[in-house]
């Protein structure tokens, strides 16, 4: 059976053999970093190893579906996950559980329980947290190359400010490490507004 550090080498692979040029924001680095803070997370809260493992593969293969297509990414990476991993040597209880996983990173999808909350809080902080002033661009950039959306500065930054204040945590790890840092942002994001307003 496929360990996580095979997965890893697998998807690390698989990112460097596409064009991912215009994923400035969707890289393999967003995956890295859920992958790592969700491995950390589910040890700190004492799952078992098998959970622990499955949970690092779900985030290694949440954002495989945009190598493939930008629309209903997730229904793309559970439609492989279902390919790849019966060849790893998992079941299909593990295989649905991943994809459990996969469809809980929906920005629309509310987790069903604690596991499901903690990947989708761990993607969502990603973009939103400690580094929301310089990933905010990246997402920009991203989608006008992928989407063709194009925003003048005063709208991109009423967008992020709006999807800031409708951020929320559902996990307990969430609420209690980055509801506070998303409020900061707000406060910071809020100023950018006004003073853009003005100009």
């Amino acid at each position: 059976m496929y360990t996580p550090s095979d997965v890893k080498d697998f998807v690390v692979e698989l990112f460097s053999e596409t064009d991912t040029v215009n994923l400035f924001y969707h890289s393999l680095a967003h995956t890295l970093a859920v992958a790592d803070l969700v491995k950390t997370i589910v040890i700190a809260e004492s799952q078992s190893i098998e959970i622990c493992e499955l949970m690092e593969i779900s985030a290694l293969l949440h954002d495989v579906g945009y190598l493939y297509t930008y629309h209903a990414h997730e229904e793309k990476g559970m439609e492989l996950a279902q390919k790849w991993m019966p060849s790893w040597g998992f079941s299909t209880t593990e295989i649905e559980f991943v994809c459990s996983m996969i469809e809980a990173t929906k920005l629309s999808q509310l987790p069903n329980n604690e596991l499901q909350a903690i990947i989708s809080d761990v993607d969502l902080a990603y973009g939103v947290t400690s580094s929301f002033f310089e990933r905010g661009p990246l997402l920009r950039r991203e989608w006008v190359l992928c989407l063709n959306k194009l925003y003048s500065d005063l709208e991109w930054e009423n967008l992020q400010l709006n999807f800031l204040q409708n951020v929320k945590f559902s996990s307990a790890y969430g609420q209690a490490h980055f509801q506070a840092v998303v409020e900061n942002n707000l406060k910071k994001q809020q100023i950018r507004v006004n003073a853009l307003e003005k100009e």
